[in-house]
């Protein structure tokens, strides 16, 4: 049913002017989805409502989990390229991206065990092989570890209680996630391919901002 005939059924028009981008409630319909906001159902009953509720808690929990298998859909389905060129179209934040570069790192029966997104970004910036993710997850949800307390845990290699992991917490960035921003800015530049057809005066300011990395790679080389 579409959302023209629906609206005439309530007995509403749209107030606004783009179409609405999707129906939400299942098959209550209880409000929907705009641009700008949302259009409640006039005639909505309470059942509805508080269904209507559940959603907006589902999307507050699960908010970065559904983006990263929302990304991971458009890439496998469209190319990496073209979802990557929608993504940084549309300007999501770039927290937001690396973290679901993150989870979608994180193999599927890790992230059935009902951890949160955060401990799950915390296994994947972890170094882990798949086998120790799963050692850890298993951990975290015995000891209901908090997301500081698992990362703290499997830097030092045994479960430390809470109090231990704050007090050794500094949030200081580390390389990992560094490379994983990197990997995002090539991807969405378009690549390797695309960074060479760069004019001479974009090449070389990259270069510039590179010379860092380039200095902190030769000091560990062996």
């Amino acid at each position: 049913m579409s959302t023209e005939t629906t609206a005439k059924e309530n007995n509403k028009a749209p107030k606004h002017k783009q179409a609405p981008l999707y129906f939400a409630s299942g098959d209550s319909k209880a409000f929907t989805i705009t641009e700008t906001g949302i259009e409640i159902r006039k005639n909505i009953s309470f059942e509805d409502w508080r269904t209507g509720l559940k959603y907006f808690r589902w999307a507050q929990l699960n908010f970065k989990v559904a983006l990263a298998d929302y990304i991971k859909f458009g890439e496998l389905k469209f190319g990496s390229e073209r979802a990557g060129e929608a993504i940084s179209q549309l300007e999501f934040p770039m927290a937001d991206i690396s973290r679901a570069v993150d989870l979608n790192s994180v193999p599927q029966n890790i992230r059935d065990k009902g951890l949160s997104s955060e401990h799950l970004v915390v296994l994947a910036r972890g170094g882990l092989n798949d086998k120790e993710m799963e050692k850890w997850a298993g951990e975290a949800k015995k000891h209901s570890m908090t997301p500081v307390q698992l990362k703290e845990s499997i830097k030092q290699g045994i479960v430390v209680t809470a109090e231990v992991a704050k007090k050794n917490t500094h949030g200081v960035i580390t390389i990992q996630a560094i490379r994983m921003e990197a990997e995002i800015w090539l991807r969405r530049m378009g690549g390797m391919e695309a960074l060479i057809t760069l004019d001479d005066e974009a090449r070389e300011e990259i270069r510039s901002e590179l010379v860092l990395f380039v200095e902190i790679a030769q000091a560990v080389k062996r």
